[in-house]
Order: C-alpha cells, then structure tokens, then sequence
C-alpha cells in the first residue's frame, strides 16, 4: 500500500487518502527522489515508515500543508509525471534514469548498467571495467575497458553474442593461473570471443601485462574477431599477441602486434584447426622462443612485414599446417630453426604428418640458421620471386632436430620448387632425411647441394659452389650432353648415386662439367 502511496505522490495524483496523510506528504518532500523512486519501482524493500529523521529538512525550511509539494529534480532523473490520470506503466517508463557522466550531466546513447547485457545498444562512450557479454550485438565507442583481476578477460563475449569497438582502449594487467588454459581456450585473454561469437576491432589499442595474458583470441566453431588499424601488445611471458584456435578466424588490416617477452609469439593458431588472416599488418617479437608466426593450422599473409630478434620468423608445427605469405618481409633467425622451421613434436615418423608453405614475393631473411629448416615432418615448400637469403649461407636444411620426435626417426622428408629464383647458398639433407629441389622458370641456384635431388627444367642453371652429392640429378632435356650444359662446375665434384633409377640415363659414367669440374657416379 505504501508503495503505491510513494508512486502516486511521484505522479502528482490527488488522492484523498495520500492527501489526508500529511506525515507520508512530509516524508515524500524530505525523501531523496532516487529512495522513493527505488521503493516506487520496488527495486528497494519496502521497510515501513519512510525515516523522516536521516534527510530532516532544514528548520528554517517553510512547513508543509496539504498540498503535494514539488521535489527536487536530479539532472540525470527523468521529469516526474504531472498527469493524474497517468498509469502505473506510464510512470515506470517516466522514472527511467538515464546514464550520467562523472559530472552527473546526462549521457546520450544506450544505458548499459549491467556488463552482461544482451540487448542491442548504440555505441557506449563509458570509461568502466571489463565488459563481458552473453549474446545480443552491443557497440563500444571512445571507451577505455580494463581487466586488472587475473584468469579475467577484459572483454569477452559468448553464446553467439556480437560487439563492435571502435576509437578505445582495452587493457588488462591479470595474470593467468593455467597458462596451458590461457593458449587453448584464452582464459585472461585481453579479447575473447567464443561460443560462435564476434568482435570487430578499429582504431582500437589492446594490451596485455600478465603472464598467460593472450592479447586477442577467438575460440571454437564460427567465433571471430576482425581488427582493422588497430594496435596489439603484449608485454607478459607466455601471451601471445594474436590467436585462433579450435575453428575460430581472426582477420588483421592495417594493424600492428608486437610482443617482447619471451615464448610470446605474434600470431598463432594452436589446438586444431585456426585460422589467421594477416594483410597490410606489422609483426615483431623481442623474446626468446617468440616467433612472429607460430601455428598448427592455417595462415595467410599478404603485404606483412615479420621481424624477430630470438627465434624463427616463422614456425610451422605439428604438421597438416598451411601457410601462405604473399609479397611480405621475414626477418628472423634461431640457431636450430632459422627464418621459416616446419616441424613437428609428433613422435611419429616424418611421413605421418604433412605441412606446406608457400611463400610468392617479398623476401625471407635469416639471421641465424638456414633460411628453410624442416624436421620431423613431411614438407612441400613453394617460392616464387621470392628473394631468399641466409646468413650462415644455408638455405635449405632438412635433418633430424633432438627437440622433435624419437631419436633415429626424426628425419625429414621435404620437397622445394623454386620458381623464377634467384637463389645463393647451400641445399642440406643428413642420413635420415630426404630432401627433393626442384629449379623452373629460370631459375638459377648457386651453391653446395649434400645429399639432395636436384631437378632443373632446360630454363634453369645451376653453379657449383662447393663439392656436392646428389641422390638424383633430373633434366627436362632430352639429351645428356645438353642437359648437362646447365650446370657449372667451377672446378668441383659432384657425385651421384648410380643404382638410383633415377639417375639411368646417367649410365653410370662421369662428365666433364662446364666452367671446369666434374659429374662422377658416387664410389
């Protein structure tokens, strides 16, 4: 009964019973507007007897009479109803209180007071904590969101929810307590859609402190995240910069990740099946063990620039891997690993597993190690007008790594094409691993090739730069004296293996080579 006294005062109604009680009239003028509206609406329990004696009114205020006195209005309250003949409905639609800004000044756009919100909003402009959203489609604008308790993501969003952030800021300084959670389902991620939800990122900065803090990571079937000129970094061991995982697509334009700690690599795709996009986008870790790109699955980079200072550019792992680079820039190098490693921890044989690079464009440099190094793993490597560079004059290496599989079964099996190349260095294989490269499209090969097969088209030289063996030599050419003419010497041996039948049309027999040197059947 008290409630809808309290109601009708707020609406202005002239009931004979409110105006017959003047102590409730009293209580009303000296109750604050947000106590009586919260009663009114019942989102406060109705105790009894309003206090009068907690906001007593001034003595020197003017004494109440009958009539319904005017309240005060707060600047972010709706205005009070004056129509007597107005509905209770009516009255919860007027006593809706807008957000208010640290000044108590109105806020335009969506109220959002709950961060599990599931209705659709215009862009929300609050500064507050982590925003975390069940379903529904909400928009973030000029927003700074922030996450500092650990195993907490600053924003998440679930169960096929959507969000939209643009010109913010999205920090989190927590740590994770499972960092083997944090890279397979993106607990304490800075930005964590799963459940078949999407997040769109513009203009947008993420930063991640934490250890086991991934900076951006989508998660599970039909999940996404899209950034477009944002800027992505992680500061924190174990927390990658971007990542997909168990289905999921990230799409990175115009952006930049960078990470500098160590095991933090820039992109990833891990536990099955990612999938990451990269165009126009900057890549650079500073740590140890941080490639710019590590992934078991799927990704594809066009116009992208990847620089590393303690591990290979790119890592391509457990086999049935696909990348595919396009007119970009790899700058990186790991002793044991070089600029781009295709490998697998599998203890199974090389044969069991496959992955395939493709790299067309752009420029692969190693500062350390071989350009390419495969191991443990079947491999199909692709360049085209790609410039390929390796300091320690090694381009391709493929032998056993104690880091992966069984000891004596770890070898590699890898097929190179080189296409319209202009390749310098060296071409590796050890005893447990085979190693296939094929020249085309005038391709020219200077260097030391140890226990590989060679394949030249009749476009394609090669010029011996150090005393090689080769399993087999192949030639498009249709006589041996001719094919023969696309190799250079240069005063050295090269041996191959006369029971290989490949190698028949060799005949068993040694040639003299141009420019000096020899071709000689393996003793």
């Amino acid at each position: 009964m008290k409630k809808m006294l309290i109601l009708a005062g707020l609406l202005g109604a002239a009931s004979p019973v409110f105006a017959a009680d003047s102590a409730l009239t009293t209580a009303l003028a000296t109750t604050p507007l947000h106590h009586a509206v919260s009663v009114a609406l019942g989102t406060l329990p109705d105790s009894g007897a309003v206090d009068t004696t907690q906001h007593a009114r001034p003595s020197d205020a003017p004494a109440t009479s009958g009539a319904i006195p005017t309240l005060p209005v707060h600047p972010c309250a709706a205005p009070v109803v004056s129509d007597a003949s107005a509905t209770v409905s009516d009255a919860s639609s007027a006593l809706a209180i807008p957000a208010c800004d640290g000044e108590h000044k109105p806020v335009s756009g969506a109220i959002d007071t709950d961060l599990d919100d599931t209705t659709s909003a215009a862009a929300d402009t609050h500064d507050k904590g982590p925003h975390h959203q069940q379903g529904g489609k909400q928009a973030k604008q000029d927003a700074t969101i922030t996450a500092t308790n650990d195993d907490t993501s600053a924003v998440e969003v679930t169960d096929g929810g959507s969000l939209t952030v643009t010109d913010s800021t999205v920090v989190s300084t927590g740590k994770s307590s499972k960092v083997k959670k944090s890279h397979e389902e993106g607990q304490n991620a800075g930005v964590l859609a799963k459940g078949a939800s999407s997040v769109t990122l513009t203009d947008t900065t993420v930063t991640t402190t934490g250890t086991g803090a991934d900076a951006v990571f989508a998660h599970g079937s039909k999940s996404k995240i899209t950034l477009t000129d944002t800027t992505v970094s992680t500061s924190g061991t174990d927390s990658n910069g971007v990542v997909a995982t168990s289905s999921a697509t990230v799409t990175a334009t115009d952006s930049d990740v960078t990470t500098t700690a160590d095991d933090a690599a820039a992109v990833a795709t891990t536990a099955a099946s990612g999938t990451v996009k990269l165009k126009r986008v900057h890549l650079q870790t500073a740590g140890d063990d941080a490639p710019a790109i590590e992934t078991t699955s799927t990704v594809t980079a066009t116009d992208t620039t990847a620089t590393t200072t303690g591990d290979a550019a790119v890592v391509v792992a457990e086999g049935n891997s696909t990348v595919t680079l396009k007119d970009s820039t790899l700058t990186g190098g790991h002793k044991k690993l070089g600029a781009i490693a295709i490998v697998a921890d599998s203890t199974g044989s090389a044969a069991t597993t496959s992955s395939a690079v493709s790299v067309t464009g752009g420029s692969v440099t190693a500062t350390e190690g071989a350009a390419i190094t495969v191991a443990n793993v079947k491999a199909d490597v692709k360049l085209k007008n790609v410039d390929v560079t390796a300091d320690s004059g090694v381009l391709v290496k493929a032998a056993a790594n104690a880091a992966f599989g069984v000891k004596g079964k770890n070898g590699a099996v890898a097929t190179v094409t080189a296409d319209s190349e202009t390749l310098s260095g060296d071409l590796v294989a050890d005893k447990l691993s085979t190693l296939s490269v094929t020249l085309k499209n005038g391709t020219e090969l200077t260097g030391k090739v140890t226990n590989a097969a060679l394949t030249l088209d009749d476009t394609s030289t090669w010029s011996v730069d150090g005393n090689s063996t080769l399993t087999t030599l192949t030639s498009t050419e249709t006589s041996t004296a001719t094919a023969l003419d696309n190799i250079e010497g240069n005063g050295y041996t090269v041996t191959y293996d006369a029971t290989q039948k490949a190698n028949k049309w060799l005949k068993g027999k040694s040639y003299k080579l141009a420019n000096g040197g020899k071709l000689t059947p393996k003793k």
